[in-house]
C-alpha cells in the first residue's frame, strides 16, 4: 500500500497505523480519539492539535463517513505507546524505513544519468560559444577603444572620420565590420573593424 502522506512533511494517516498495527481503522479511530481527550484534559490540548488533525471526508451519495486523522510522527508514537511491545516494534519499524531515503531505480538511474549528461553537453556548447563570442571581441575593436587602448586622445570628430577610413578600407579590401551595441545614448550600435585593419591605418604597423 502507497503511504498516504498529505501537505507537511512527516505526516501520515490513521489508515497507515491500522496497516502497520493489522487493526481496524475504526478502532484506531477510537483510540486516538480517545487519546486527544486524555491530552486536552491534562493540559496539552496544543499538543493534541500539533500532531492530530481530523479530516472530514462524508460521501455524498451515503450518510457513511469516512472520516480519518492526519498525525505527525510524534502523533504516531503517542497512539503506539497504547499497545504492546510487539505492536510498538512495528510502528517503529515502519517509520524508520518511512525515513529512509528512496533510492532510485535502475531505470530511474539511467534517466538521470542521461540528464546529467545532457546538461553537461549543453554547458560545455554554451562555453564554445562564449569562447568563441569573446576570441571575435578581441579581434575586432570598436574606434573608441581603440582610441583609449592606445591612448590617442581622438576627440569625437576625429573617431567619426577615423571610422569613416576604417569603413572604406574593409568594404574596398574584403575585411568584415561588424555592429557593436553601446551604453552611450549618442549611438545605439557602432562599427566594430578587425584590429589589424586599425593597427595598419593609425598606427602604421
Amino acid at each position: 500500500m502507497e503511504l498516504i502522506k498529505l501537505n507537511h512533511d512527516n505526516q501520515y494517516t490513521s489508515k497507515d497505523i491500522a496497516e502497520w498495527t493489522e487493526k481496524e481503522h475504526k478502532n484506531v479511530l477510537r483510540d486516538i480519539g480517545d487519546e486527544i481527550s486524555k491530552l486536552t484534559t491534562g493540559g496539552m490540548a496544543e499538543f493534541s492539535e500539533l500532531n492530530f488533525e481530523l479530516v472530514e471526508n462524508t460521501n455524498t451519495q451515503t450518510p457513511i463517513s469516512n472520516a480519518y486523522y492526519v498525525l505527525t510522527k510524534i502523533g504516531i508514537q503517542q497512539i503506539a505507546m497504547r499497545y504492546d511491545a510487539i505492536v510498538r516494534a512495528k510502528v517503529n519499524q515502519k517509520l524508520e524505513e518511512l525515513q529512509q531515503p528512496k533510492l532510485p531505480s535502475h531505470v530511474e538511474a539511467l534517466r538521470l544519468y542521461a540528464d546529467e549528461l545532457e546538461k553537461n553537453q549543453l554547458l560545455l556548447t554554451a562555453n564554445e560559444n562564449l569562447k568563441t563570442e569573446l576570441n571575435e571581441s578581441e579581434k575586432h575593436w570598436t574606434i573608441m577603444k581603440f582610441n583609449q587602448t592606445h591612448r590617442l586622445n581622438w576627440n569625437l570628430q576625429t573617431c567619426k572620420n577615423r571610422g569613416k577610413s576604417a569603413s572604406a578600407y574593409c568594404r574596398v579590401h574584403g575585411y568584415e565590420i561588424k555592429k557593436c551595441k553601446t551604453n552611450d545614448e549618442r549611438f545605439s550600435e557602432v562599427n566594430s573593424y578587425p584590429i589589424e585593419v586599425l593597427e595598419r591605418l593609425f598606427l602604421g604597423l
